[in-house]
């Protein structure tokens, strides 16, 4: 997997139970050491550095678990859903523009 995450912007990672979600986020976050491959940050590697040199960048990292069940509405349908979410996205578009 590669992915580039720009300054300022957020990733939201949506998959099924036991995809990797968890584990890749710990693994960008350094709080798990990948087997192999490397994860950069701000051009420095961070794959295998240590708890002091990695605790001043954590202030940029963040990772915010969510339970499934408390994101997802099952009562929604995808045709409720989608348009709430298109009018968000454009009202941030706009916002940021």
């Amino acid at each position: 997997m590669s992915l580039k995450i720009q300054k300022g912007r957020s990733l939201g990672l949506v998959g099924e139970s036991g995809s990797g979600k968890s584990t890749l986020g710990r693994m960008m976050a350094g709080l798990e050491t990948p087997t192999e491959g490397q994860i950069l940050f701000r051009g420095q590697s961070i794959s295998n550095i240590s708890l002091r040199k990695m605790r001043p960048l954590r202030r940029n990292i963040q990772i915010i678990f969510q339970n499934s069940s408390s994101v997802f509405d099952t009562s929604y349908t995808i045709g409720e859903v989608l348009p709430r979410l298109l009018k968000t996205a454009r009202q941030y578009q706009k916002k940021n523009a």
